[in-house]
């Protein structure tokens, strides 16, 4: 794993002298800690005190995600959350969604009503109780094309690219992932978890296209706007 020293010190260089910080001040401090040490595509902060809805302390979300990651997860989904139930039990340490989750996640009502939505391929919390009651969670969440596309894509490689683009005309969304420069690519005859996700939960007018070029990955999908806000 490639650490990043000088930015690690950095962050930790902004703690010293301080007696506290501010909820948005401690985010970005962590994501910058965090960023010298892992490749990560999110952070969200919730604070979870008991049976209460859960408050959002800081993210890195864009306006559109934070609907999808934080405003539709308040409405009830994280009475569903495994984070949710093991921030209740007053739990602390690093924990995988994966290791919380029931055996059976993937037909569980939770994914399909809700995670499946975030097309997040791996989430790992930093669960940290209070004094007062209250657990912070600290999540790093990781989408499954980007984490293919490091390990054996076109970002595994110094000349890289992956070009990212999405659109809604005519009432449906369309979002293309295409790699560049990277090592030819050797289909793969298995379904993981990231496939997974990109197929269940769509419609029957939506569609999932994903093929192998010279230079790498090119996935399509097409879908209503309805069966995505459904």
């Amino acid at each position: 794993m490639s650490v990043d020293v000088e930015g690690l010190f950095a962050a930790f260089g902004d703690l010293v002298g301080k007696q506290a910080l501010a909820d948005k001040e401690f985010g970005e401090t962590f994501r910058r800690m965090m960023q010298a040490l892992v490749r990560f595509d999110h952070i969200v902060v919730f604070a979870y005190s008991g049976a209460e809805r859960p408050i959002d302390l800081y993210s890195t979300f864009d306006r559109n995600e934070h609907v999808v990651f934080v405003a539709l997860y308040q409405v009830g989904p994280y009475l569903l959350d495994p984070f949710y139930h093991t921030a209740r039990e007053r739990r602390a340490g690093v924990f995988r969604m994966r290791e919380l989750a029931p055996d059976r996640f993937f037909s569980s009502e939770y994914y399909r009503t809700y995670y499946v939505k975030t097309g997040l391929a791996e989430e790992v919390g930093f669960f940290v109780t209070t004094g007062d009651g209250t657990t912070v969670v600290l999540s790093l969440m990781l989408h499954e094309l980007a984490t293919n596309a490091i390990k054996y894509g076109a970002l595994s490689a110094a000349e890289g690219q992956v070009h990212l683009t999405w659109s809604i005309d005519d009432e449906r969304f369309r979002l293309q992932w295409e790699e560049k420069g990277g090592p030819k690519p050797e289909p793969c005859t298995h379904r993981g978890f990231g496939s997974r996700l990109l197929s269940l939960g769509l419609g029957g007018q939506s569609r999932v296209e994903q093929r192998f070029t010279g230079d790498g990955l090119a996935f399509e999908m097409t879908a209503p706007v309805s069966d995505l806000a459904a």
